[in-house]
């Protein structure tokens, strides 16, 4: 299938059964994404960027859109020489629940790392 300015045309969900780059299988925690600029069915690991596609403007418009990794490193060096202003996304983890157990430090009669006047650190970091 090939990238350009027209819209491509998205491979059909029940065609494919694992992902097009590392072949991890799809099932209910392995969920199909399809990438925006070329069309192919990824899993979220290898397609977790967003990115204005600047060939597809007239489509989706100046939104991030979801792209494969591949598709993510050329649509990024398209923004460049076009010097269209993207800043390239990569979806974030959202921060694990905090434990309902007891062991924070404030219910331990300790002050929170906020509370000392400190910043928190980010689990993910």
């Amino acid at each position: 299938m090939s990238v350009g300015t027209v819209k491509p045309k998205w491979i059909d969900d029940s065609l494919v059964n694992e992902c097009q780059k590392c072949r991890k299988t799809f099932g209910f925690w392995t969920r199909k994404h399809h990438c925006r600029r070329c069309g192919k069915i990824f899993c979220n690991e290898c397609s977790d960027h967003n990115i204005i596609i600047p060939k597809l403007v007239k489509y989706y418009g100046r939104e991030p859109q979801r792209v494969c990794d591949t598709c993510f490193y050329h649509v990024g060096h398209e923004n460049a020489s076009t010097g269209l202003a993207s800043a390239p996304q990569t979806r974030k983890k959202p921060n694990p629940a905090p434990s309902r157990g007891g062991s924070s430090a404030a219910s331990r009669g300790g002050a929170s790392p906020a509370s000392r006047g400190g910043r928190r650190r980010c689990a993910w970091n």
